[in-house]
């Protein structure tokens, strides 16, 4: 029976040298293209205009970037960022929070109904509902592909193991041949 997975993926799906695309990059891209798909399907369904969910991803994703950049500054490293002002921008170092890019896309989503009056804020907030846990989820892939959000040490026979933190297997593993 399998008790401990040892998790050791490489972050990187494609590495040509001078380029590198991340799965957690491929896993942002495709979520965004599923909220693309369901969004359009449900306007289409509804009879609402098709291009205006294009208009809306586009404030969501720029709100939750910016609310997500916010969140782990302010939750989680506020004195290094006092101190490094220079490093607020470099998203590709890392520290997005995912709490704080949800409420940034909220309040980006509340702009957008405010200035696309057709569209209310309660329909956003359903078509959001049904498109984003999948979006989520993925973005949870990708942290997990890049052993990410690790958790705390687990007294159960079962998990992962991240020796890329040191963590070692609570029981050995033994390998046989077959």
């Amino acid at each position: 029976m399998l008790a401990e997975i040892i998790w050791t993926p490489n972050p990187d799906a494609i590495d040509l040298g001078f380029l590198k695309i991340q799965w957690y990059g491929i896993t942002w891209g495709i979520g965004l293209l599923a909220v693309y798909f369901i969004g359009t399907w449900i306007f289409k369904q509804l009879g609402k205009d098709e291009e205006s969910i294009v208009m809306a991803i586009q404030y969501a994703f720029i709100g939750g970037l910016l609310g997500a950049r916010i969140g782990h500054i302010f939750f989680y490293q506020l004195d290094f960022y006092l101190a490094h002002p220079q490093k607020i921008l470099a998203v590709w170092e890392g520290g997005l929070a995912s709490h704080g890019g949800m409420i940034g896309a909220l309040v980006a989503l509340l702009l957008f109904c405010h200035r696309y009056r057709d569209l209310s804020y309660l329909f956003m907030m359903d078509v959001t509902a049904i498109s984003i846990p999948l979006f989520c989820s993925l973005i949870r892939i990708g942290n997990l592909i890049n052993s990410e959000l690790v958790g705390k040490v687990t007294g159960s026979h079962y998990g992962f193991v991240f020796p890329a933190y040191g963590l070692e297997p609570r029981h050995p593993v033994v390998y046989t041949k077959a």
